[in-house]
C-alpha cells in the first residue's frame, strides 16, 4: 500500500473519530502518530512527538487566544449580555419584530465581547427568550432568532474561530479578526431585513409592543456603555495598528475587567469562574494545536496534501468556481462535525491550494468561518441548536431547527454576497499594515 492511500484510510479513520465525539486534539494527535509510524516507523514517530507539539504550541501568535477567551469569559460572567439585550430592546421594542432584531443586534454586540457562539446561545436563551414569549412571538421563530445570530460571535472580532483560522492558514491574525466586521454588520443587516419581511407577511409571528421612553432608552444604554467602549478601544487599536492583537486582547480583557469591578457586576466567584473557563477553554484549543501539529506532519509525508494541491489547480474551472466547491465541502462536513473540528481537518488541506491558486486568504478565511457558523445551526448536529435545547428542555429540537431554517436561507444570501463582492471582507484588512 502506497502512502497516499495509507493518508486517505487515516484521513477517513479521522473523520469517523470526530463523528464519535472522540476529543478532537487526541483524535488528530492518536491518528497522526500511528500515520506517520506506519510510513516512518515506531522510533521515528515516537522522536517526532515531542518536537512537534510543543513546536505547534510554542508559538507567540497563540498568546492572542487566552486573552480574547478571558475578555469574553469577564463579560459572560459579569452579565454583558443581558444589558445589551436590554439596550437593544429599548430602542426596538417598539417596532413590529423588534424583540427578533433586538436579539440579533445584542447577538452582534455580545459577540464583540465575546467571541464564543455557545456562550451567546446560552446567553441570551436566558434573557431574550421568556421576554420574546411573554411577548406572543411564535417559539419556532424565537429559537432560529438565537441560535441564528448567535454565529455572530464567531464573526465578529475576537473571534476565536478567526484566530484559529489564521494560525492554520498562516495567514495575518489581526488581519483575519478585523475581515469579520463588515461582513458581521451584513449579516445583522441581512438578518434584519429578513425578519421585517417575515413579520409583516405574517404580524401574527411578532405582535407590536408598547414604545419605550427616552429615559430609559438611555438609562439601558448607561449599563454598557462603558465595556462596549472598552471592547470597540481594543479593536480599532489592532485597526489602526496601535495595539497587536495580543496587546489588543490584554487591553480588553484588562478593561473589561476594570469596569466589571468598578460597576460592581462581576463578583470574586464569578472572577473565579471566569478564570477557570478560560483556562479549559484554552487548554483544550492548544491541544488541538498539538495534536494537529503532528498530523500535518503525517499528512505531509504521506502527500496529501501535495495531491490535492495537484488536483485542484489541474482542474479547468476559474479559482473562484474552487472557492464554491470547497465551500459545499465545508457545509457538508459542518453538518456532522463542530467548527473547531471543521477547521482543524480542512484548513490545513485547504489553505495551500487556496494559495497556490492566488486566493486571497483572508478573504477565504471569512467565508471558512462563516460556512462553519452555518453548520452550527444545520441539522443533524447543529451546536447552537442543541445548546439552546439544554438551556430551554421545553423547546423541541424540531421547532429549533425549524426556525434556524430561516436564519440559513439568509446566510446563503449572505455566502453569495461574500463571494460575489470580496470588497466586503478585505476592505477594512486593506487598511491595515
Amino acid at each position: 500500500m502506497d502512502n497516499l492511500a495509507i493518508g486517505i484510510i487515516m484521513v477517513v479513520v479521522l473523520v469517523v473519530l470526530l463523528i464519535m465525539k472522540f476529543p478532537i486534539g487526541f483524535a488528530f494527535l492518536l491518528i497522526g502518530f500511528c500515520g506517520y509510524a506506519i510510513l516512518r516507523g515506531w522510533g521515528s514517530s515516537f522522536g517526532l512527538l515531542p518536537t512537534k507539539v510543543f513546536g505547534g504550541t510554542a508559538s507567540y501568535l497563540l498568546t492572542v487566544v487566552p486573552l480574547f477567551v478571558l475578555m469574553g469569559e469577564i463579560a459572560f460572567v459579569s452579565g454583558i449580555g443581558e444589558g445589551l439585550y436590554k439596550a437593544a430592546r429599548a430602542l426596538l421594542g417598539r417596532f413590529r419584530g423588534g424583540l427578533l432584531m433586538a436579539t440579533t443586534i445584542a447577538n452582534a454586540a455580545f459577540g464583540a465581547a465575546c467571541g464564543m457562539p455557545e456562550a451567546a446561545t446560552a446567553v441570551f436563551g436566558k434573557v431574550a427568550m421568556p421576554e420574546m414569549l411573554g411577548a406572543g412571538i411564535n417559539r419556532s421563530f424565537a429559537a432560529g432568532s438565537i441560535v441564528g445570530s448567535a454565529g455572530l460571535s464567531a464573526l465578529i472580532p475576537p473571534s476565536v474561530l478567526a484566530i484559529v483560522y489564521g494560525f492554520l492558514a498562516t495567514a495575518p491574525i489581526h488581519k483575519c479578526l478585523i475581515a469579520g466586521i463588515l461582513p458581521g454588520f451584513l449579516t445583522v443587516a441581512v438578518y434584519v431585513v429578513m425578519i421585517n419581511i417575515r413579520v409583516r407577511r405574517n404580524p401574527e409571528l411578532a405582535p407590536p409592543l408598547a414604545a419605550v421612553s427616552w429615559g430609559e432608552r438611555l438609562s439601558a444604554f448607561r449599563g454598557v456603555g462603558g465595556m462596549l467602549a472598552v471592547v470597540l478601544l481594543s479593536i480599532i487599536g489592532i485597526i489602526v495598528g496601535l495595539f497587536t492583537p495580543t496587546e489588543g486582547g490584554a487591553v480588553g480583557a484588562a478593561g473589561v475587567l476594570i469596569i466589571a469591578v468598578a460597576t460592581k457586576k462581576i463578583t470574586r466567584k464569578g472572577f473565579s469562574k471566569a478564570l477557570t473557563s478560560s483556562g479549559k477553554t484554552t487548554s483544550i484549543l492548544f491541544i488541538m494545536v498539538g495534536g494537529l501539529a503532528f498530523f500535518s506532519a503525517f499528512l505531509a509525508g504521506s502527500g496529501i496534501s501535495a495531491a490535492m494541491t495537484n488536483i485542484f489547480i489541474g482542474l479547468p474551472v476559474s479559482p473562484t468556481l474552487i472557492v464554491i466547491l470547497t465551500l459545499f465541502i465545508f457545509l457538508g462536513l459542518g453538518c456532522i462535525i463542530g467548527p473547531f473540528p471543521l477547521m482543524y481537518l480542512t484548513i490545513p488541506l485547504m489553505a495551500p491550494i487556496m494559495k497556490a491558486l492566488g486566493v486571497d486568504l483572508i478573504w477565504y478565511g471569512v467565508l471558512a468561518v462563516k460556512m462553519a457558523t452555518m453548520g452550527m445551526i444545520t441539522p443533524p448536529l447543529g451546536i447552537n441548536c442543541y445548546m439552546l435545547r439544554l438551556v430551554l428542555p421545553e423547546f423541541s429540537i424540531q421547532e429549533i431547527f425549524k426556525g434556524a431554517g430561516w436564519f440559513l436561507m439568509a446566510d446563503v444570501v449572505i455566502v453569495v454576497m461574500l463571494v460575489a463582492f470580496p470588497r466586503i471582507s478585505l476592505a477594512l484588512p486593506s487598511l491595515m499594515r
